[in-house]
This record gives structure tokens, sequence and C-alpha cells, in this order.
């Protein structure tokens, strides 16, 4: 059994998006039936906030799945499952097919290579209330620099689909996004109180149907392990 806490808050210097804060839980159990094999429950559950938003948003999760190492130095993980998701101020709720998987290469004792993806509903940074039907393909590598600092470099491409109309001019118009990303990430663990803290920057590109735009982040956390 796993389980695990990540606070993030995002903060942006432009005005015209907004900053967000969650808390994230999640709980993970594996029943080993193979030598190499395991099935995965897992729950998780969160709040989200945005700066302009009275109300938070609400959601939880659960996937089934399966873990498996194909040779020693290579890892699949990977869930399905449902999330609902309680919209903030009213808004209803939202009942969405959710995934979680990951494809892990040790190519060293302190270097992996990781190919993810999965999907979700957020709070949206760019459309007040709104709320972003999320798919992330994720490619990165990271190094253990000793036994407390990780550093991570990572390539990211993100579908994000706007439940609302949002405003273009005087018509509401659906939206969605494609972006491409770039970002460059630290974690530093401190053990003796289970703790994870993390920074990351990044860069990223949207072709979106509304206008095209570009995103500059700073992101910090923590979050607990044990």
């Amino acid at each position: 059994v796993r389980a695990g806490y990540l606070y993030n808050e995002t903060d942006y210097a432009r005005t015209n998006l907004l900053d967000l804060t969650s808390h994230n839980a999640q709980l993970e159990a594996l029943y080993k039936f193979r030598d190499k094999t395991a099935g995965l429950a897992t729950v998780l559950g969160g709040v989200q906030e945005s700066d302009q938003v009275d109300d938070e948003a609400t959601y939880v999760a659960a996937r089934l799945g399966l873990q498996t190492h194909q040779t020693d130095r290579l890892l699949f993980k990977a869930g399905v499952g449902e999330q609902h998701y309680e919209r903030p101020e009213g808004g209803g709720a939202e009942d969405r097919f959710h995934f979680d998987g990951q494809a892990t290469w040790t190519a060293t004792d302190k270097t992996q290579v990781q190919l993810e993806g999965r999907n979700g509903m957020q709070l949206s940074s760019v459309s007040r209330g709104n709320v972003v039907d999320y798919t992330v393909v994720r490619l990165g590598i990271a190094h253990r620099v000793n036994a407390l600092l990780t550093l991570t470099a990572s390539g990211t491409y993100r579908i994000d689909d706007y439940e609302d109309p949002v405003a273009e001019g005087d018509q509401l118009v659906s939206r969605k996004d494609d972006g491409a990303a770039l970002a460059f990430r630290a974690d530093y663990l401190i053990p003796s109180m289970y703790l994870r803290l993390f920074a990351e920057a990044s860069y990223e590109s949207i072709d979106s149907t509304v206008r095209d735009y570009d995103v500059a982040r700073a992101t910090a956390g923590v979050a607990f392990e044990r």
C-alpha cells in the first residue's frame, strides 16, 4: 500500500491568467499474483481553487490496473477507471473515463527515462469558473544527483477541451487547445519528515481554436510520501 499527498500552487505574472491552487491525495494498493506482475487499485481525490472563483472544485477518481516488470530495468504500469468532478459555484457534476499509464526504463542506477499518459479534469487558468477536460502525454529523463536531489527534463503534449464556451469578442465560441511544452524540474527529498519539495520551470506554445499564445510557468510544491 502506498499513500501520497501533493500541494500545488501556480501564480502567474500576467493579470489575465488565473492563479490556481490544488490539494491532492492518493492511495494505491498492489496485489502481487505473479513473480513480476501485480494488480493495482487506486483511489484519489482533491480540491482545486482559483483566485477569482469564490467556491472550490472537488474530485474523486478510482482506477484498476496492472504493474509489470518486463525486465529488471523496464517497468509498465497502467490503470483505467472513472473520475467524478464537482464544479464550483453550483456548476454541476461531471463523470468521465479516467486513465493513467507509465513506462519506465532505468538506464543506469541514477538515470531513468519515462513515457507517461493520463487524463482528468481541472479548473481553467484562462476562463473564470470554466473546467478543462485534459489529456497529457509526457516524455522525460530524470537524473538522481544524490540520495536527496533529482533533476528532470521533459517534453509534454497536451490537449485541453473546455467544457463551456468562452468569450471571444462579442461571441461565445467552443475552445480547444493543443500545447507543446518543455520543462525543467528539481525534487528534494526530506526523508525524516516524509516530504518531497519540488520546483519546476516550463515554457509552453499553444495552438488554440480561439487564438494562439505562449505561456511561461514557475511552479513550486510539497508532497507527503510514505
